[in-house]
């Protein structure tokens, strides 16, 4: 209606037909897509895809400049979201992007007025972010770099070494190596951590009280074991998703070192 022109959308729920190979379907149209609009909830962060999809939406993004084309809908709170020390670098960037909150919407009537509103406020914001990148896109195009599907190519393989995006990419590259590293060396800390509250729980649920081992004395040291692995699980979550996050800077380099 603002634009007068047509436009798609990609759900990924809703467009992945059965025996379709689910990554490559996305991949293909988060590389073809003009906008990015996570719904934040605390799933979301949880899922290595979706973490995938932000950070993969948002390096290209960065490379261009244009952030205002991810616009995050804060759906469903999320503790990390409201803490200022998450330790998780997604969750940040999240956090630093102009998102809308729409918490107070999950409830009321698509149809309302104030729903319908808040529709229209979105879809000026895409309009505005598409006029930039349409800027963007001609002034890259007139130094000679591509831009087809909000990627940033070399014109030819000679350029490869001057292009700040590449250089950016395989520099960071580089500095996720140790940091994969590290994260391994964390995980397999937490994880021994784990092992050892689980043997002390072991031992102790063994252990006759007033004689002999009752099921209240399981079910006291079980919810013990719960309370000790509660921050453990959650650090072991941290880590991994760190883990997973290197990855994909990694992956991201090699892909142009092979290209």
């Amino acid at each position: 209606m603002l634009t007068g022109q047509e436009i798609h959308l990609f759900i990924d729920k809703k467009d992945l037909q059965w025996g379709d190979v689910w990554e490559d379907v996305i991949g293909d149209n988060l590389a073809k897509a003009a906008f990015f609009i996570p719904i934040i909830t605390p799933r979301f962060f949880a899922s290595a895809a979706c973490r995938k999809e932000l950070n993969d939406f948002s390096l290209k993004a960065d490379k261009l400049g244009l952030g205002d084309l991810i616009l995050p809908i804060y759906y469903a709170t999320y503790a990390g979201l409201e803490s200022e020390e998450s330790g998780d670098s997604l969750v940040a960037s999240v956090s630093s992007r102009q998102w809308i909150d729409w918490r107070p919407l999950r409830f009321s009537e698509r149809t309302s007025p104030e729903y319908r509103q808040k529709i229209n406020d979105l879809a000026t914001r895409l309009v505005s972010a598409n006029s930039a990148s349409e800027r963007t896109a001609i002034r890259f195009s007139s130094s000679g770099l591509e831009t087809e599907s909000q990627t940033l190519l070399p014109s030819n393989e000679d350029e490869t070494a001057g292009s700040d995006g590449i250089l950016d990419t395989l520099a960071a590259m580089e500095a996720s190596f140790p940091e994969l590293e590290k994260c391994v060396e964390r995980i397999a800390a937490v994880v021994s951590d784990i092992g050892s509250e689980a043997q002390k729980a072991t031992a102790a649920m063994n252990k006759p009280l007033g004689g002999t081992p009752t099921f209240a004395n399981r079910l006291i040291t079980a919810r013990g074991l719960a309370n000790d692995l509660a921050p453990l699980a959650e650090g072991l979550l941290t880590e991994a998703n760190s883990f997973v996050e290197a990855l994909h800077h990694i992956d991201d380099g090699i892909r142009i070192v092979v290209r």
